[in-house]
């Protein structure tokens, strides 16, 4: 029984590794504030595709379909409890503000923007800005908002298909 504790221990932190691993090499490529979130925005796609895998009989009909936007793959997935209210509404402030960003010639991403979008995901960008302050980061709230957006898609996705996993015996 141990033992597979322990090895199912070692799975989770080797997911979780390889999560963070993607958050880095998608987000962190580039300093730039507009380029970091629309990158953010096509992670959160990705995380967003991953749930509908779970939750879909055929999710690649959807995936796959250049007409089903960000919007569409979002309305789905909140629709069928993949994610939650804030989660849904935290991505469509995110999806608001990569629009704005990707229709102005020289977009500025302010802390007071940044602030407004976390709002939905209040709790989790205050522990993301409290867990900076204690391992003595600074108090950058764009990085404080990846992150808050990051852990809760990540740990959404990785939760449904462990228990897909679970109750199918196969990955989705």
């Amino acid at each position: 029984m141990e033992a597979e504790v322990l090895t199912e221990s070692a799975e989770i932190s080797n997911e979780v590794a390889e999560e963070i691993l993607i958050l880095v090499n998608v987000i962190y490529q580039n300093n730039d504030r507009a380029a970091q979130l629309l990158r953010l925005h096509a992670l959160t796609e990705w995380y967003i595709e991953r749930i509908l895998q779970v939750l879909l009989k055929k999710p690649d009909i959807i995936i796959n379909d250049s007409r089903f936007t960000y919007s569409h793959k979002l309305k789905l997935a909140y629709s069928m409890n993949g994610i939650d209210e804030k989660e849904e509404n935290a991505l469509r402030r995110l999806s608001k503000l990569r629009n704005e960003c990707a229709h102005s010639m020289a977009p500025q991403i302010t802390d007071k923007q940044i602030i407004d979008a976390s709002q939905p995901i209040a709790e989790e960008f205050k522990l993301a800005m409290a867990d900076r302050k204690k391992d003595g980061i600074a108090q950058d709230v764009f990085q404080a908002y990846i992150w808050a957006i990051f852990s809760q898609l990540s740990q959404k996705a990785a939760l449904l298909e462990m228990i897909h996993e679970g109750i199918y015996g196969e990955s989705a």
